[in-house]
């Protein structure tokens, strides 16, 4: 993906940055990002609440103001960081495997052109956020839970990393129904055990919609006719 960085901005670049106030405004515009729904600008409200990615953009323009090249290179090292953190999940899961079997399934994960859009595209780094911020909270949460006596202070940085997958895309709730999964297979759980220790997420998630419903007014989108 070395090859995107010398591209330019695209599309919903335009909304998500150039055309964008806020992030325009650098620092600064950060408090203002947390107030308005993602397509603030283009005056429509599809109910698309991920400021993350948006400050981002905004820190990378204080330092590289209208510097697409800085942006696609931050997108390039996010994504070598999904591989990294992606393949500490899978050798915890697969723990009587060789690690071997975990770096092949995440090398694949990477070279997989399914997410060449991903990265190549600027504004798709809510995508590549959520992701990574969700692996890292099931990572924790999954060792939270090793030992006989709980940590819960790797508890409180799995819901800290997931809230802010949250903020990146709406998507990252599904990982409500993974992490419940991974600690059944993992530990030896009923599905009752397994639940109860996800408790953390949904309340993250409860805890985001109401965050969302505050700024939004709505949990929902209006669809632009």
């Amino acid at each position: 993906y070395v090859n995107t960085i010398k591209h330019d901005y695209v599309l919903d670049d335009v909304g998500a940055i150039t055309g964008n106030e806020y992030v325009m405004e650098g620092i600064s515009g950060i408090p203002k990002i947390l107030s308005v729904g993602m397509w603030h600008f283009d005056n429509v409200n599809l109910g698309y609440y991920r400021p993350l990615s948006m400050i981002t953009f905004a820190i990378e323009n204080q330092f590289f103001p209208g510097n697409p090249h800085v942006s696609h290179l931050g997108n390039v090292i996010l994504y070598a960081m999904t591989g990294f953190f992606l393949c500490l999940l899978l050798m915890n899961l697969f723990r009587y495997f060789n690690p071997i079997f975990s770096f092949i399934v995440t090398l694949l994960f990477i070279a997989h052109p399914i997410h060449t859009e991903v990265v190549a595209n600027i504004k798709s780094r809510d995508e590549i956020l959520a992701f990574l911020n969700l692996i890292i909270a099931i990572f924790s949460l999954l060792i939270a839970f090793r030992n006989p006596k709980t940590n819960f202070r790797l508890i409180i940085v799995s819901c800290v990393f997931f809230y802010l997958a949250l903020l990146s895309k709406e998507s990252a709730m599904t990982g409500l129904l993974i992490a419940p999964l991974v600690l059944f297979f993992s530990y030896n759980l009923t599905i009752k055990q397994a639940l109860l220790r996800t408790i953390p997420f949904g309340l993250m998630i409860l805890f985001f919609q109401m965050h969302k419903f505050g700024v939004l007014g709505s949990v929902t989108g209006q669809i632009p006719k």
